[in-house]
């Protein structure tokens, strides 16, 4: 199913983060192992993806210790992309997080500012690509 941080995180069942990177890494890799490696990977893909689109928010949006995941938003955008999967309501919602004066992603430590680490992490995901359309460069 869902992936945590580290065992034992009381705080959060799972990570969407971390659980959208088990999602990119794990389709990335199909085709490279036995006929059993590949259904077990299938099998974990439709557990993660299933824990991913279950804890989204209002349709929109992801969150993380009780408040907006910036990062896990862009990583589960991505995860869903790399799975064929309509992401178009969570980019609208990342994109009305964009500052206006900045250009970046607001997240909820450094409001009103814009954050240079979860601007980074959206670029991919605000494009609608993951890091599988990078590792395959299929991005135009």
């Amino acid at each position: 199913g869902g992936y945590k941080y580290t065992q034992g995180d009381e705080q959060n069942p799972t990570a969407t983060d971390v659980t959208s990177f088990a999602i990119m890494a794990l389709k990335a890799s199909l085709g490279t192992g036995s006929e059993t490696d590949e259904a077990a990977k299938e099998f974990a893909i439709g557990k993660s993806k299933a824990i991913v689109v279950g804890s989204r928010v209002d349709g929109t949006h992801w969150e993380a210790y009780g408040d907006f995941d910036m990062s896990g938003t862009a990583y589960a955008i991505m995860a869903l992309v790399s799975l064929d999967q309509d992401v178009t309501e969570s980019v609208d919602w990342l994109k009305t997080n964009i500052s206006p004066t900045e250009g970046g992603v607001i997240a909820p430590w450094s409001a009103p500012g814009s954050d240079l680490f979860s601007s980074a992490q959206s670029l991919l995901a605000l494009s609608k690509l993951s890091f599988i359309d990078v590792l395959e460069n299929t991005v135009k």
